[in-house]
């Protein structure tokens, strides 16, 4: 079997199930996301990577659409503490690769 090829249509697909995941599997962190970026109407989910010790820790990128921001933001949900705790960086989309999002060729697409 040959090895598929990441089109942006596979990519696009990729960032859309992503976001998927968060919002119904890790509903705190896309509320508070949303929360933090009120004038957005529209994020996406890429590079997401659950901490390994089970404690709630989240890290990855979000994509603004509406402004056209990346951020790279970590999450650490407490449900011990009832606390949450978020951290939003904005980046350079021109200076991010494909090694730090494999999927930015596709966000043309969104």
């Amino acid at each position: 079997m040959e090895p598929q090829e990441l089109t942006n249509e596979i990519l696009l697909e990729s960032i859309l199930d992503c976001t998927d995941f968060v919002s119904n599997e890790v509903p705190n962190l896309y509320k508070s996301v949303k929360k933090s970026l009120p004038k957005s109407d529209e994020i996406f989910f890429m590079n997401f990577v659950e901490d390994e010790n089970k404690e709630d820790n989240y890290y990855g990128y979000v994509y603004d659409k509406k402004n056209t921001v990346m951020y790279e933001y970590s999450f650490q949900d407490s449900k011990l503490l009832k606390n949450s705790k978020l951290s939003l960086i904005e980046k350079d989309v021109s200076k991010l690769t494909t090694k730090d999002i494999l999927e930015l060729p596709a966000l043309n697409l969104l």
